[in-house]
């Protein structure tokens, strides 16, 4: 309860607040109840020096965790949580026995984070496992206009994320999102929100990443160097219930997420889930973290970052 409160706090107190579907779904489930929602908004409440603006901002995210308990399913117990009905329904919607198999053993938070048919979708580009340095790619068309969901199988290597924001941020696609899965025989699959004008060439992207696969992870640019482009990057442990949070602001510059990715392969640090916000040359970039055995982030992981990057 008092994790879930905390990430609670933590997304209304955000500014600028944006609907985060993902968050919303992490809360439903953790929290597995109305009743169990509302009191976690008491508590949020209890924590005080909520502005009017957080405070209708918190009715926002409750409102949306409650609409997601809502899900009819859910009324018969705790083997119906919102994670279970998501991974059924994607179950339902495939005959691969392959692809069943992956979307059953998915990791909860992934499997949360995405409606059930772009969980078969992404499973069936998993099947069957990528061999080591090898890549799959597939490009899809997004509501929002010039943006495109890129999908990435390949299989899980140090450094997998820098060396992919490497190719598309060489392919002149601006990064909005990024989410990882793994699985325990180590394949991998990203999936990325970028902004284009034209549609990004799958195979082009594929073949330019197996060449990075093949290579040695190059050192991160160090961006902290100029006071006008300096960086603040700060971490909290308590604003996820399972992950650290990692937020990098600053002014924007070339190839700032590929090295804030570098910087955190090097720390040992795995990505989750990284959202990356830019306005008026000003970047507020946000990466769910963790270390490679699953914990929270510490601060001497933190200072390697840091490092990295001055």
């Amino acid at each position: 309860m008092l994790s879930a409160s905390a990430l609670m706090y933590a997304t209304c107190t955000t500014e600028p607040y944006e609907t985060n579907t993902r968050v919303l779904a992490q809360l439903a489930d953790f929290l597995g109840s109305p009743l169990m929602v509302e009191r976690c908004r008491l508590l949020t409440e209890a924590r005080g020096d909520l502005e009017d603006w957080q405070f209708s901002t918190l009715i926002e995210i409750v409102t949306g965790v409650q609409e997601l308990l809502a899900h009819p399913e859910l009324i018969e117990g705790l083997e119906n949580s919102l994670e279970a009905v998501r991974r059924r329904d994607a179950i339902a919607l495939t005959t691969n026995p392959l692809v069943i198999d992956r979307i059953e053993h998915a990791a909860a938070v992934y499997i949360l984070a995405h409606e059930a048919d772009v969980l078969v979708r992404h499973a069936t580009l998993v099947e069957p496992a990528p061999r080591s340095r090898t890549a799959r790619v597939s490009v899809h068309e997004t509501p929002a206009a010039d943006e495109w969901e890129i999908n990435i199988a390949t299989h899980d290597m140090r450094g997998l994320l820098a060396r992919i924001c490497a190719v598309l941020a060489e392919r002149g696609l601006e990064i909005i999102s990024a989410d990882l899965a793994t699985w325990p025989d180590s394949a991998v699959l990203d999936s990325f929100i970028v902004r284009s004008v034209a549609k990004p060439n799958a195979t082009q992207i594929a073949f330019e990443l197996e060449r990075k696969l093949r290579s040695r992870l190059e050192n991160p640019r160090r961006l902290m160097q100029s006071v006008d482009a300096q960086l603040n990057v700060r971490l909290d442990n308590d604003a996820h219930p399972w992950h650290s949070v990692l937020t990098v602001t600053g002014a924007d510059q070339p190839g700032l997420v590929q090295a804030v990715a570098t910087a955190l392969a090097k720390a040992n640090i795995n990505v989750h889930h990284a959202r990356i916000t830019t306005k008026d040359n000003a970047a507020a970039d946000r990466f769910e973290v963790s270390t490679r055995h699953g914990r929270k982030v510490g601060d001497q992981a933190l200072q390697k970052v840091i490092s990295s990057l001055s």
